[in-house]
């Protein structure tokens, strides 16, 4: 009878505290951003907000954070701004890492100035025709120019090396209140390197982008990846300098 009423014991036990675990989990903080995904221009800025029932969890204790803060930052009460085009993952969750929610990010350009050459290097001299707007102008073995369809753009230039895209240019014509807009253009979309001799560089991935400007109002931007340099031997700014000096002529 004793050996009963203990095993009777530990089994009443035993289901209270699976009802009490049970309790827990339906009742248990709970962390929601209201927005899953949101899509932001560069410089705007937007805040997230959270709803979060927690029992001894602060609101002050939430952290905040940006999986690319190059793109997108995040303050410590949920104030997201877009740097520059591209993705991020801003994630909030408690001190202690337990509950935790995320909202992905797209950062959008909102500087619409003029139409980019196309830079999917690779591309044939067929399939760039097809998908560049403007009139095609000249026609050679290792380059294609297109005649500017609208201001700034006064040309536009592709070269090729066995069939295949390996660097475009623009060349603009503008006044000098929008060198400016010139600048914020690619820096939506790129990031600085800064100055070599008189040649503003970018990048984004493994492509370079060099910006010379000209006392007459003509910008020349050009395109390239990195790896054209490393077959040729020679540095960024030589080798830019030289389809620059082509693009002019």
């Amino acid at each position: 009878m004793i050996f009963t009423t203990r095993w009777l014991g530990i089994v009443v036990v035993t289901l209270v505290l699976l009802g009490c675990r049970h309790e827990r989990h339906v009742h248990e903080e709970v962390l929601t951003l209201r927005d899953s995904s949101l899509y932001l221009g560069v410089h705007e800025e937007m805040k997230l907000e959270v709803d979060f029932k927690g029992n001894g969890y602060p609101s002050s204790h939430l952290i905040w954070e940006s999986d690319h803060p190059a793109y997108a930052v995040v303050s410590e009460v949920g104030m997201v701004k877009g740097l520059v085009q591209g993705h991020a993952v801003i994630r909030v969750m408690t001190s202690d890492g337990t509950y935790a929610d995320k909202c992905n990010v797209r950062i959008h350009p909102t500087n619409h100035l003029f139409d980019e050459p196309a830079h999917e290097f690779g591309m044939s001299k067929e399939e760039v025709i097809t998908g560049e707007p403007r009139e095609l102008e000249v026609a050679l073995s290792d380059k294609l120019i297109f005649k500017g369809d609208a201001k700034p753009v006064k040309k536009s230039m592709y070269f090729f090396e066995k069939g295949c895209l390996v660097t475009s240019a623009v060349l603009l014509q503008v006044e000098e209140v929008e060198y400016k807009k010139v600048k914020d253009f690619l820096l939506q979309r790129y990031f600085s390197l800064g100055i070599e001799k008189d040649i503003y560089f970018m990048t984004e991935g493994k492509m370079l982008i060099g910006l010379a400007i000209e006392q007459n109002g003509q910008l020349s931007i050009v395109y390239l990846e990195e790896k054209v340099l490393n077959a040729k031997g020679i540095g960024k700014y030589t080798y830019v300098k030289g389809i620059i000096d082509n693009v002019r002529n």
